[in-house]
Order: C-alpha cells, then structure tokens, then sequence
C-alpha cells in the first residue's frame, strides 16, 4: 500500500465526498483572476489590518486553483494551523479544521442552496451579496471548538460577470447551535435584505420521515390531535413518536422540543 507523504491526513470517504461536493459549489474553472489581483490582495491586506480586525481570520480564495492567495496571520489563534498550512492546502485545509459533521452539512446541503439563491439574483445584485455563515472550527492542537461568524462575498469578476475571487472575514461568534446556520444578504432598494436564511440541525438527522412531519407540525403551533388527524394516524401513535423524538433529540418536555426547533 503506497505511503502516504509525511503530514498528510487522508479523509474518511464520506467526508472526501463533502469536500468534492463543496469544491465543485464553489470552483470557476473559467474565472482566471486578473492581472490586477495582486494589487487588490494588497488593498485587501491593509484593509484588514486594522482594530476591527485583530481578532479575526481574514482571506482571499482564487476560485479557479481554488488555492488561498491570502490568509491572516490570526488562523492559528482559531485552527492551530499557519498561513502557509492553508496557501499549501488550498481549501482541502477546510475539512481538517471545521468540525466533522459542520462540514459536511455545509457542504452537502447548506452551501449548495445558499449558492442556488446566489445564482438566481441578477449580475449587479450578485456584486453586493454577503453569505453569512455559521459553524464550529477546532484547534489543531488543542482540540478547542470555536463557534464562529463568517462573512464572505465574491470580490472579484471576470469580463463575463463571473467571479474570480472569493474573500472572507470569521469572528468568534456568541450564537454557538447544534448545526449550521446559512444566511443569504443582498442590498436592494439601499437597504440589506435577507433573501436565503436556513439551519440545519445534526440530531434532526436522527428522526424518521414521520417524526420530522411532526416536528414540522408541532413547530407552526399544532396539537398532538391535530397532528394526528393530518397524519391519519391515531393519537396514541402520535404520543409515542414524541416519546422518541424526545430521547433522540435528548430533551424531555414540549417547551424544549419547541425552543431546540427555534433554534433554526
């Protein structure tokens, strides 16, 4: 079996699946930055350089190699890894420093709808979209989880409106959630506008296509009567769905099965 070179870290399938995935969301294999990039990567660098910033990881992603052509000194404070860790990997580096599961939810299911939305604004409303996304990064080496704010926007356009350049900036963030939160922001009518804004929450996975009907349900304010009766099944059936999905989704009372499902 050939040996893999010293320091690389191989990925389990499925999470080679989410990064293939998020790689083909977001690579422009037409979209070559200009010859002008390095003088916008020097705006950009001194831009944040400043107290606004100090606590944050900044970077600027070419869409084409999707390659990191800057990256702020700062990604150690939140991933344990150097700025030539992510110059070298690219954005092979994001599923070695995001936790698992955030991964792959983002990259399977988030990400590809928050670009779907993208795609559906028009050329000069695309120019003033902000993602705003939500996620847990880990620390290389100690193991710390952050909860984390990032706010990213594509930079940089071809002479076919295409992007070249993606930047971003990630904050430690106060709203720490069982998944990750996707956010969609465009400028219409000079004010910004949410267009795009879903969470998606890991122990849902666990439920059945039933219980997540009667999640949906109990959380626009139905009865457990009224859930039997749109779901042509009796109320005896309906109190033990709910016995389950308390202990999958580890809670024990209605106003905590409400509050968790707020949480989206």
């Amino acid at each position: 079996m050939p040996v893999p070179p010293q320091g690389t870290c191989l990925l389990q399938p499925h999470m080679n699946t989410a990064l293939e995935a998020h790689k083909k969301v977001l690579r422009n294999r037409e979209g070559e930055p200009d010859e002008s990039l390095e003088e916008f990567i020097e705006r950009f660098q001194e831009i944040t350089k400043g107290p606004m910033y100090s606590n944050s990881l900044c970077y600027a992603l070419n869409l084409s190699e999707l390659k990191y052509v800057h990256v702020g000194v700062n990604c150690h404070q939140f991933t344990g890894k150097q700025v030539k860790d992510f110059k070298q990997s690219g954005v092979d580096i994001l599923p070695k420093i995001m936790i698992e599961e955030d991964f792959k939810a983002l990259s399977l299911h988030v990400f590809p709808q928050m670009q779907e939305c993208y795609q559906g604004l028009g050329i000069q409303e695309r120019k003033e979209a902000i993602f705003e996304i939500y996620y847990k990064l880990k620390h290389s080496g100690t193991g710390k989880i952050t909860s984390v704010v990032e706010y990213s926007s594509y930079a940089r356009y071809n002479e076919k409106g295409e992007p070249t350049v993606s930047t971003g900036i990630v904050y430690a963030s106060p709203l720490a959630i069982d998944g990750v939160r996707g956010i969609v922001r465009c400028a219409k009518s000079q004010v910004q506008e949410t267009i795009f804004d879903q969470t998606y929450l890991h122990r849902l996975e666990t439920l059945t296509d039933t219980e997540n009907k009667i999640t949906s349900l109990f959380s626009k304010g139905h009865s457990r009567q009224e859930i039997a009766d749109t779901l042509n099944i009796s109320i005896h059936t309906v109190k033990t769905h709910f016995r389950n999905i308390y202990k999958k989704l580890e809670i024990n009372k209605e106003s905590e099965l409400m509050n968790y499902l707020n949480s989206k």
